[in-house]
């Protein structure tokens, strides 16, 4: 923390001896940056945020946290909260006196309540019928089976031909996949690339 303290310190000075002598601060709106000031402020803003996540770590003394470790070696370890209560505040109350959550199921209001920080009786929920007919957005359940990380191995090519499946039968559509991880979708570009390259690069 120090150390990132010390670093940020001296970014500042670095732009300080920067500016043109006699600029004062209502001039810096329309004071035009040099490429080495804008590159300095980007340093700076990383700081900040790197330095605002570690105060929010340690100071978050009740909160409980999802490790995940990551396989590849200097690969970055992430901390997540396990909700967002701790943060809330100062990300969503604080901005308006009414603050709408806008899903198409967020679950309920006991559980987003919790999930939030908030008292139940203060959370409303509002329902509303869809746009779209009926006819329009079925639902066609096509099981593969329960993915888990223990069972992936061992499932994923079968999903990725279920997948290639629903593609090969409507060539001429446009739709969205859903995958549980950057790297989950990664690996099924990458089979679905080596199976038609030219319709994936298309």
């Amino acid at each position: 923390m120090g150390r990132l303290d010390g670093e940020l310190m001296l970014i500042d000075d670095r732009l300080a001896s920067l500016r043109p002598p006699g600029l004062v601060d209502d001039d810096l709106l329309s004071y035009p940056l040099t490429a080495q000031e804008q590159a300095l402020l980007l340093q700076r803003d990383l700081l900040e945020s790197a330095l605002a996540r570690l105060h929010f770590f340690l100071d978050a003394e009740d909160t409980e946290w999802v490790v995940r470790y990551p396989g590849e070696i200097g690969a970055t370890l992430e901390l997540m909260p396990l909700t967002v209560s701790a943060m809330a505040p100062a990300l969503l109350w604080d901005a308006a006196e009414l603050v709408v959550l806008s899903s198409a199921f967020l679950g309920r209001r006991e559980a987003i309540a919790g999930y939030f920080g908030l008292e139940p009786a203060g959370v409303r929920a509002f329902a509303s019928e869809s746009p779209f007919a009926l006819e329009q957005r079925l639902i066609e359940y096509r099981p593969v089976g329960a993915l888990s990380k223990a069972t992936l191995p061992e499932l994923e090519p079968a999903l990725f031909d279920e997948v290639a499946a629903i593609l090969a039968a409507h060539p001429a559509e446009k739709g969205l996949v859903h995958a549980a991880s950057y790297a989950a979708a990664r690996r099924l570009l990458a089979d679905l690339a080596a199976r038609a390259p030219t319709s994936i690069a298309a």
